[in-house]
C-alpha cells in the first residue's frame, strides 16, 4: 500500500516548442508498488503523450525532476490564510506533516476547522528578507500563499537560498517545489501539470490516466 499522505512533487519538465517561439509544457510523476503495473501504465501514458506531442510539435526535456517526498512529521509552514492556502493544505494534510499556518488574517474559515494544524492568526509577515529568514529557517517545507506577490517571491528566494523546499502560489517558476493535479488509488499516485500554462490539457491528461487506472483495476493484473 502507498503511504496515506499526499506527496510533494518536484517535476521533470517536458517542454514542447512551437514555431513562432510558442511553448507549452506537460509534467507528470508516477509512483507505484507493483512493477509490472507500473511499467504498463508508464508505457500507456508515454504512448498517449507521444500522440499529443506530435500534434503540438517536437518536445525537449528541460528543468524539473519528479520526486516523491515523505512529509510525515516534517515541519511545514503555510504563510497565508486564504482560499489558495487552504487548497494547498488540503493536498498535504493527510501526509502526516506537522503543519503551521501563519497569516495576518485567516479569511478561509475551513482552515480554523482543520484538526492537528497550528494556526498563528493576526500575525503580519513583514517583507524583509532577514525577518523572513528567522521565521522559515526551522521548517522543511514552506508554502508562500499570501496575496502579496512580492512577499511570496521574497519568501521563495529566502527559502531557496537556505535549502528549504518552497512553493510560491504567485509564480510558475520562482520556487523549487511544484504541486500537480493528483490521480490516485491504493496502488498509484500520479501527478500531472502543465506549469499553469494549460489547465484544460492537464485535466484532460488526468481524465485519461483515471481511465487507465480503472482499466487496470478491472483486469486485476
Amino acid at each position: 500500500m502507498l503511504h496515506a499522505g499526499s506527496p510533494i512533487f518536484i517535476f521533470f519538465k517536458f517542454s514542447i516548442f512551437y514555431q513562432k517561439s510558442k511553448k507549452k509544457s506537460l509534467y507528470f510523476c508516477i509512483s507505484s508498488e507493483k512493477n509490472i503495473i507500473f511499467k504498463s501504465l508508464v508505457f500507456i501514458i508515454i504512448m498517449w503523450y507521444s500522440i499529443v506531442s506530435k500534434q503540438m510539435g517536437k518536445g525537449v526535456l528541460k528543468l524539473w525532476f519528479p520526486l516523491f517526498i515523505n512529509l510525515e512529521n516534517k515541519k511545514v509552514l503555510v504563510i497565508g490564510g486564504g482560499k489558495v492556502a487552504s487548497k494547498k493544505i488540503e493536498k498535504i494534510v493527510e501526509s502526516g506533516a506537522d503543519i503551521t499556518v501563519v497569516a495576518e488574517n485567516i479569511k478561509e474559515e475551513k482552515l480554523l476547522q482543520l484538526e492537528n494544524i497550528k494556526i498563528e492568526n493576526n500575525k503580519k509577515i513583514e517583507n524583509d528578507k532577514d525577518k523572513i529568514e528567522k521565521i522559515v529557517n526551522e521548517y522543511f517545507f514552506v508554502i508562500a500563499a499570501t496575496n502579496d506577490e512580492k512577499l511570496n517571491e521574497n519568501i521563495a528566494d529566502v527559502c531557496d537560498s537556505n535549502g528549504i523546499l518552497v512553493n510560491n502560489v504567485s509564480s510558475k517558476m520562482k520556487m523549487n517545489t511544484m504541486f500537480g493535479g493528483i490521480v490516485k488509488n491504493d496502488e498509484f499516485q500520479i501527478a500531472v501539470s502543465t506549469g499553469g500554462k494549460n489547465c484544460k490539457r492537464s485535466r484532460a491528461m488526468k481524465s485519461e490516466i483515471q481511465k487507465i487506472l480503472d482499466k487496470l483495476e478491472n483486469k486485476n493484473i
